[in-house]
């Protein structure tokens, strides 16, 4: 597994989770928070969650976006 973080240009917080396990079963509901727990805390922060697999289709990423607070 490798975890990559960085700011995009908009300040937003990315983190890129990449696991050698192209397989995401029940994707939409782990990403709505419907199943399982990770996710479920990530989308509690108020993160987008998104996935992607490789170009060769051996691993995937989910990429958690969380948005500054700009609250006052």
């Amino acid at each position: 597994m490798t975890v990559r973080l960085a700011v995009a240009e908009d300040n937003a917080l990315l983190v890129d989770v990449e696991d050698p396990h192209p397989e995401f079963p029940d994707s939409k509901a782990a990403i709505e928070g419907e199943k399982g727990n990770g996710l479920m805390y990530v989308r509690l922060l108020r993160a987008q969650v998104t996935w992607s697999l490789s170009e060769d289709a051996r691993t995937k990423t989910v990429q958690a976006r969380l948005l500054p607070d700009t609250s006052p």
